[in-house]
């Protein structure tokens, strides 16, 4: 018994033991929290755009344009609130040691997984949207916006959405990716310490 014993020391003192890097793991952290910051910030700002147009061409839009438009504000407002709750971790980090290091980035990089399946996935729906936009005009003839309201800008602007949106779709289906690759080695990280 006590030679097998012996054999499994001497086994698991010769394994190779990965070392944790603390200097990149704050450097990373500290890269998140700034990261996590600006894009609460412009998270705050989006609904502005909205806000502004609905203001400012309140006589230019149509009713159903106005109700699109309030319908997406209302929609944007709560996920707007869920995108600031899944950017917390790094974004208010107080870590000050290895372990803590690794589980607030663990948490966050987790919630990044989420936020790029979110764009992903909010991409194909804006495309939707837009489409609905269409159709109803196509079907009841009626426009965006009043007649003196270019038609022409409605659907370039339109157009660029729908290209955007197929790009967005694009980028999110990546940072999915990555950030699910980080998490498994943040996994492993945090699994030896």
């Amino acid at each position: 018994m006590t030679n097998n014993t012996d054999e499994l020391a001497a086994l698991w003192q010769t394994q190779d033991v990965q070392t944790i890097d603390i200097d990149k793991l704050r450097r990373e952290l500290s890269g998140q929290r700034r990261k996590q910051r600006l894009y609460i910030l412009i998270d705050l700002l989006s609904p502005v755009p909205l806000i502004l147009m609905l203001y400012i061409m309140a006589d230019e839009l149509s009713s159903f344009f106005r109700t699109v438009a309030w319908g997406l504000l209302i929609i944007t407002i709560p996920l707007v609130g869920y995108l600031l709750w899944l950017r917390r971790h790094a974004a208010f980090s107080t870590a000050v040691h290895t372990q803590a290091y690794v589980d607030v980035l663990y948490r966050q990089i987790a919630n990044n997984v989420k936020i790029a399946v979110l764009t992903k996935h909010s991409c194909w729906v804006a495309v939707l949207y837009l489409a609905g936009i269409l159709g109803w005009e196509l079907v009841t003839g009626e426009k965006a916006a009043q007649p003196d309201f270019s038609s022409m800008r409605f659907y370039g602007a339109l157009g660029l959405g729908v290209v955007f949106s197929l790009l967005c779709y694009v980028w999110g289906q990546r940072r999915e990716r990555r950030f699910r690759a980080r998490l498994q080695e943040l996994a492993l990280i945090k699994n030896q310490s």
